[in-house]
């Protein structure tokens, strides 16, 4: 997201500013941040957006919100999407496999939820329906997607090689020989 952030502030500046927000982006290299500060000074203060990573997990949430938002604008309603969040649950234990821990599973992505609530990327209005805000669309973009796509071809990649590799671990080593 940062690097989306970066590239895009511009826009996203353009299209907070008709919520009532401004929006501001600090890169200073290896450290930055980007904050929303209110354009009315009755309004509710700003929210600082560390620069981290983001996880597979919060990754495999941010494209399945973008998707539902994309699906529901491109039926031709306005607005914002929603989703009910058992919904999502069900969605991500397919992508996970096996999950031998119900509750904490639930409890995680709770809290990127929660997470996504406070960077004003979804608004939660009870504890079962996502509401999901157009930024999502500028945030989570073709490149953001390509780029994700292509970290789970390589992380697939790399768990394929080495469960079906049973000699992995000494060809590796050899090849450092080599060099």
């Amino acid at each position: 997201i940062w690097e989306t952030l970066r590239d895009q502030s511009n826009r996203i500046c353009g299209i907070l500013k008709y919520s009532g927000w401004t929006y501001v982006f600090v890169d200073n290299g290896d450290d930055g941040y980007a904050y929303l500060t209110p354009l009315n000074e009755n309004q509710d203060g700003f929210e600082l957006l560390k620069k981290e990573k983001l996880g597979i997990l919060m990754s495999y949430i941010l494209v399945i919100l973008r998707k539902r938002y994309q699906d529901y604008h491109d039926s031709g309603r306005y607005g914002m999407a929603s989703m009910e969040k058992d919904e999502l649950i069900k969605i991500l234990k397919s992508y996970s496999g096996e999950i031998t821990n119900q509750e904490k599973f639930i409890d995680n992505i709770t809290v990127k939820l929660k997470k996504l609530d406070r960077m004003k990327l979804i608004a939660i209005r009870d504890e079962k329906t996502i509401w999901i805000r157009s930024i999502i669309s500028s945030l989570i973009n073709a490149e953001w997607l390509k780029r994700f796509s292509d970290h789970l071809k390589e992380v697939k990649e790399e768990k394929f090689s080495v469960e079906n590799d049973e000699d992995n671990e000494s060809d590796i080593l050899e090849g450092l020989e080599e060099k």
